[in-house]
């Protein structure tokens, strides 16, 4: 079986450098062979430039989701609802990034290391992911934040 050479699009997720480190290993498994383009934003864009020194990568500084769980108690129920149109506005934009990469760099295979929005109808979209279901403290939120999830990973081939 001869495996052809893709152009792959890795975005990810930049709350800390877990994100960052896991997909350090993927990105150097597909280097060899392959042209890759790596979103991320942050400390996270800065660790990935540096351990990818030299190599044939293109990156792009986009911006992430806010950090939701920053506060608690009622806190949390005044800003959830904004924190979620920022959320779904930043993944609109991730999405809207990724067909126009599909478009103009003739990307064949994305994968997403927490974006939500980081996919196309057109080529497999994977999402890595390690959190299917926020614990929340009220049964209504949790409910409506596993929805959020369905509803989000639906869009992608495989997770």
């Amino acid at each position: 079986m001869v495996v052809r050479a893709q152009r792959i699009l890795f975005y990810i997720a930049s709350i800390g450098l877990g994100h960052a480190r896991r997909s350090l290993a993927l990105i150097r498994h597909y280097l060899p062979k392959n042209t890759l383009f790596v979103v991320a934003t942050g400390p996270a864009l800065a660790l990935l430039k540096e351990e990818l020194t030299g190599a044939p990568v293109t990156f792009f500084d986009r911006p992430f989701y806010p950090q939701i769980q920053r506060s608690s108690g009622i806190a949390r129920l005044w800003r959830m609802p904004l924190d979620t149109l920022v959320v779904k506005k930043i993944m609109r934009a991730e999405h809207r990034f990724c067909e126009e990469m599909v478009d103009k760099e003739s990307i064949g295979l994305i994968i997403s290391d927490g974006p939500f929005g980081a996919y196309s109808s057109r080529v497999p979209s994977f999402l890595i992911n390690h959190q299917a279901e926020f614990a929340l403290e009220s049964p209504f939120l949790s409910f409506l934040t596993r929805r959020f999830n369905r509803r989000a990973f639906a869009k992608f081939t495989r997770l």
